[in-house]
Parts: C-alpha cells; sequence; structure tokens
C-alpha cells in the first residue's frame, strides 16, 4: 500500500505471508503442492481455497501478464 516493494522475508516478518517456497518451478505445467508443508492442513479444512490458490500460483508464472495487468489498474 505504500509502493514499496517487498521482499519475500520481509513479507514473511510483517505477516503478508506465512512462509518461502522455495522449488517453485516456473518451467512446469502445474504447481506441485508437495512443496508447501500445510497443503495436508488445507485440504482437511477447505478445498476451495487451496485450488483458488493454486490456480493463482500457476497464473503467476506468466510475468507479462501480470505486469500488464498491474499497469492497467494502476
Amino acid at each position: 500500500m505504500t509502493d514499496k516493494v517487498v521482499s519475500a522475508k520481509e513479507a514473511v516478518h510483517c505477516g503478508f505471508a506465512n512462509g518461502i517456497v522455495d522449488k517453485f518451478d516456473k518451467n512446469s505445467e502445474w504447481f506441485d503442492p508437495a512443496v508447501i508443508p500445510c497443503i495436508p492442513k488445507l485440504l482437511k479444512t477447505d478445498y476451495r481455497t487451496l485450488t483458488n490458490s493454486m490456480e493463482e500460483l500457476n497464473h503467476s508464472k506468466d510475468l507479462k501478464k501480470i505486469e500488464e495487468v498491474t499497469r492497467r489498474e494502476a
């Protein structure tokens, strides 16, 4: 909200993120849920939240699209 870019570590420290996924493969077709330890807990509580998150992670691989949307929304 202040236009300051934060690192992943800063985001975790501030509570904006729960953790850092360091095995994210931008070249694979789908996100591998096995790299996030809390996946089993999410599956037990709210399947739709998990699938929404996985879809967003897959969309995040398209950096050009994200930049385009950000410019348009700004």
